[in-house]
């Protein structure tokens, strides 16, 4: 199996875990919830309860689309020429970087779900700037190894 799928489904697989940890928690949730944190972690807007509903919708929707460009590379937007000789290792490689894009969204995703339930003190013993610095330091890391070759 190609690397791209894998990490495709591993990002299915991390959907669906935010998904099930929302709906575990939802059900604990006060009518009315923080929607919104500043950077020093103090809320700063209310809504309610059914307004998180975009965090799982959201994920769900852009794994959708993703799913449906990786399937389809030539419609993607390339900074080089695309011929015969270079179009299938340009097209592998733009679907292993959407793939690895998806994955991070993922886990974004799920980090904004965690702490969001974090914030109802259905603790999680995790913070989503822990988890927002480990992914995003990743980013540079993947996109010069799999982009060098």
């Amino acid at each position: 199996m190609e690397k791209y799928k894998i990490i495709l489904y591993t990002s299915y697989i991390v959907c669906l875990f935010s998904i099930v940890v929302f709906l575990i928690g939802y059900q604990n949730l006060p009518e009315i919830v923080p929607i919104h944190q500043n950077l020093k972690g103090e809320i700063d807007d209310w809504g309610s309860k059914i307004t998180l509903f975009i965090l799982p919708v959201l994920s769900i929707v852009i794994l959708l689309s993703i799913s449906f460009l990786i399937k389809r590379p030539s419609m993607l937007n390339y900074p080089v020429e695309i011929t015969e000789e270079n179009k299938n290792t340009l097209y592998l490689k733009m679907q292993l970087f959407i793939s690895l894009l998806s994955f991070f969204l993922s886990a974004l995703f799920l980090a904004l779900i965690m702490e969001s339930m974090n914030v109802f003190s259905l603790k999680y013993d995790i913070t989503f700037f822990s988890i927002y610095g480990v992914i995003f330091s990743l980013i540079p890391i993947i996109i010069i190894k799999y982009f060098r070759r």
